[in-house]
């Protein structure tokens, strides 16, 4: 069991590092950013049900809320859209905190969900400015006049 949470806090501070090594901005399709996050987000979910115990009622919803979008988006061969990313924000990834936090310190220790925490937020921020940029650009793009 430690060793899955061990790859699984590894996955996401690799995912959360990987665009430090560099200056050069990096830019990722929807299909590349759930490639790049699914691993660790299925990790999580294989682990969640040895932690039902530590887990409240209400943050067990959005575990259940997430399971389906995480399955279909992973899913070998998905089909994945523009929305992907902004759901697995608004969705998967509240629900993989809450996996994250309910982890035993002996399993996760503090510093490992600080930095997988940490990471989440990095995931969440890049996805609301690609999202908040690209619709700023569909407002002011021209629009043909009518005849």
């Amino acid at each position: 069991m430690l060793r899955k949470y061990a790859a699984f806090a590894a996955g996401f501070a690799v995912l959360a590092f990987s665009g430090c090594a560099s200056n050069a901005p990096v830019k990722l399709t929807p299909a590349q950013f759930v490639a790049a996050v699914c691993p660790s987000v299925q990790q999580a979910f294989t682990i969640a049900p040895t932690l039902t115990a530590l887990i409240p009622a209400d943050a067990q919803t959005k575990i259940a809320d997430a399971k389906p979008i995480v399955d279909a988006s992973c899913a070998v061969g998905a089909t994945i859209s523009t929305d992907t990313p902004a759901k697995f924000v608004a969705t998967v990834f509240p629900a993989v905190s809450v996996i994250v936090g309910a982890a035993p310190d002996d399993v996760l220790n503090q510093n490992m969900k600080a930095q997988i925490q940490g990471a989440i937020l990095l995931a969440e921020l890049g996805v609301g400015t690609v999202t908040a940029v690209a619709n700023a650009n569909a407002a002011s793009a021209p629009v043909a006049a009518s005849q």
